[in-house]
């Protein structure tokens, strides 16, 4: 769906979303991504990685990668209806180190609006090849 109020209302929404998780990566700081990014019980799954099921378990990742890492998201291709949506994305991943490769996850982010906020409930993908 696109054009129409709801798309468009989605669609701000979660670009202040990734706004978000781009500057708490910035900040070195996890709690935005934690708690203002994914739900509580939300799904984390890439394929090669470990899954990350609950806020808990997210915790360990992020307080990790947010020191190391930079990230872009780049929104590809989106769909809404009421209260849930999803978002096709490429999500770029910059090492701090400039010695490090990035890369990019392929993936797909499912919003959930909850009391009138959009959260992520999971995020699915993969690594995309070189070149």
């Amino acid at each position: 769906m696109t054009g129409t109020e709801e798309f468009e209302a989605f669609r701000a929404a979660i670009d202040a979303k990734y706004r978000l998780h781009e500057r708490a990566f910035e900040d070195k700081d996890p709690e935005p991504v934690l708690t203002r990014f994914f739900t509580p019980d939300a799904l984390w799954e890439y394929h090669g990685y470990p899954r990350h099921e609950g806020r808990e378990a997210l915790r360990g990742l992020f307080e990790e990668v947010v020191q190391k890492d930079r990230v872009e998201v780049i929104p590809i291709r989106s769909w809404v209806a009421g209260d849930a949506g999803w978002d096709f994305t490429d999500y770029r991943v910059t090492p701090r180190d400039p010695d490090e490769p990035g890369w990019t996850f392929r993936q797909m982010f499912y919003w959930v609006r909850i009391e009138g906020d959009w959260l992520v409930n999971a995020c699915i993908g993969f690594t995309l090849p070189e070149g």
